[in-house]
Formats: structure tokens, C-alpha cells, sequence
């Protein structure tokens, strides 16, 4: 059967896809005359239809333009198409369309693995991050889903990534380094803290331990603050503390000591405090 150039562009994953998951999400243009399909996998790359008959490892149906299945492991090329199982005119099958599944290091079971001791009963549908290697496992102790390289700001980095955690809206919020980050499924930067200052008042909000992103949309996160404390006003039973702006452009700066205090700070969207 050949499809449209128009109709093959509509479908996902896009043709040569190379996917950070193994729990895919795939649609398709919905054919009028039709209401049931199956979704055909195989392992590996083919373009031969009986080639890749012979090699199915998953099948699913479905009355929908789009359906979620899970390919069993990362590293690997896959093949997939549909075909239309009711009677109806016009069911037939689609070209055949590849996409792969990465791997990198940090998942490779020779080096890092996810051992479970007990196996999960209340919770064995669940998934569990591990903020060490950066991915997501099931209950089984498999990783099906792991933080890509960006370009954009945590490739090859040696920082330590902290809070990794699914938020309200279904993205994926952490703290890397000093940063803040929300990301889509595939990796995708979405959103970064500003990280100006405005509330420690010196050069970085020092960001660290928690991010969460509220059910209202908004980011809520905490950081640090140095102060200093003025110490001939406590002699007078006062409290006087200066930010590091402040800090900067006092004349006398003999009778002060340095402290850390901790600040939480709710940014919009658009990165302003609220």
C-alpha cells in the first residue's frame, strides 16, 4: 500500500527517529473508512514485508489514531507499521517506518544497574527515578526512559543532578549544577530558572535541593541567600543583615560576619517572582 507523502509525515515516531524511551508513543493519520488497526513491531530494520513478518515481537490493537506500546530494549532498531483488521473498503496495511532506541553508559547493567530484592505488590505498576544515573526504571528494576545530551546545557556534564521528579502538567523538572530545569519526554529544555539574583541579591539565587512545578504552573524552588551580619548593632540587640549587593557598598566592613540563609522563591512561566 502506498500512503501520501502528506499522511507519512503525520505519523510518530517520525521516520528515523532515535528515541531516549522504550515506552513509545506512536500516531498515525486515522483512515476514514476504517475503525480498527493493529500496530505491528519488529526488531531490527527492515524493508522487506516478509522479512519483517517473520520478525514481529508485538502486536496491539486499537479503534484509535494513536496508541502507547513498550519495545523491550534500548540500543535497538525497530521497524513498525499498521494494518487496518476490519472489513471495511480501503483496510489494508501501511509502509513499513523505522525508529531506533539509544543507550548510553549510564544504563548499561555493566556499570549501573537496578537491583530488586522484593518484588513490588502494591506498587508494580509503577515507575521509580534514580536521580545518580539520570532514568527512569520500572518495577522490575529496567530502565525504560533516561535525561539525553542537550546541547543546551547538561551534555557530558559531571554534575551532580538532584529531584528528578514528573510534575502536574506531565514534564519533567530537576536540579543540575546550580540550574533548574523542566524538560519533555524526549529531553527537551521547556523551561530554565532565571537564576538573576532579584531575591538573594547577589550574582545566582544558588538554587538548590527542591524543584517542584505547582498545579497552578508556576515553579517553586529553593535557594540561598548570603548575608552578613552586623555585629556592633547586635551588641545594641539589634539584627541588622545585608545581601551581598548591600554588602558591597557599605563602607564599613570590619564588624560583619558571613552567614547563609535560605530562600523560597515561586516563579511564573515567564520566570518572574510571584
Amino acid at each position: 500500500m502506498i500512503m501520501p507523502l502528506g499522511l507519512l509525515a503525520q505519523a510518530l515516531p517520525k521516520e528515523g527517529s532515535k528515541l531516549n524511551y522504550r515506552i513509545v508513543g506512536f500516531s498515525f493519520p486515522k483512515k476514514v473508512q476504517t475503525t480498527k488497526c493493529e500496530l505491528q513491531i519488529a526488531e531490527g530494520y527492515y524493508n522487506n514485508i516478509d522479512s519483517f513478518e517473520e520478525k514481529i515481537i508485538l502486536r496491539k490493537q486499537t479503534d484509535k489514531n494513536k496508541v502507547i506500546a513498550e519495545v523491550p530494549f534500548l540500543g535497538k532498531q525497530y521497524t513498525w507499521r499498521l494494518a487496518y483488521t476490519d472489513s471495511k473498503p480501503g483496510a489494508g496495511k501501511t509502509t513499513l517506518r523505522h525508529f531506533s532506541t539509544l543507550e548510553i553508559p549510564n544504563i548499561d547493567t555493566g556499570h549501573m544497574r537496578l537491583r530488586i530484592l522484593q518484588n513490588a505488590k502494591t506498587y508494580k505498576d509503577a515507575y521509580v527515578f534514580l536521580d545518580g544515573n539520570r532514568a527512569l526504571y520500572d518495577m522490575k528494576g529496567n530502565a525504560v526512559w533516561f535525561l539525553p545530551d542537550n546541547a543546551e546545557g547538561f551534555q557530558n556534564t559531571r554534575k551532580e543532578l538532584r529531584d528528578m521528579k514528573i510534575s502536574p502538567q506531565g514534564t519533567i523538572t530537576f536540579l543540575l549544577g546550580k540550574q533548574i530545569y523542566e524538560v519533555s519526554y524526549d529531553g527537551s529544555i521547556l523551561w530554565m530558572g532565571p537564576d538573576n539574583g532579584i531575591i538573594s541579591g547577589g550574582l545566582s539565587e544558588d538554587y538548590h535541593h527542591e524543584l517542584t512545578r505547582l498545579s497552578n504552573g508556576n515553579y517553586m524552588v529553593l535557594g540561598n541567600e548570603n548575608t552578613y551580619l552586623d555585629l556592633s548593632a547586635v551588641k545594641e540587640n539589634k539584627l541588622v543583615l545585608k545581601n551581598e549587593k548591600e554588602f558591597a557598598t557599605d563602607s564599613n566592613k570590619v564588624n560583619f560576619t558571613k552567614g547563609v540563609t535560605t530562600t523560597i522563591i515561586e516563579y511564573d512561566s515567564k520566570g518572574n517572582v510571584v
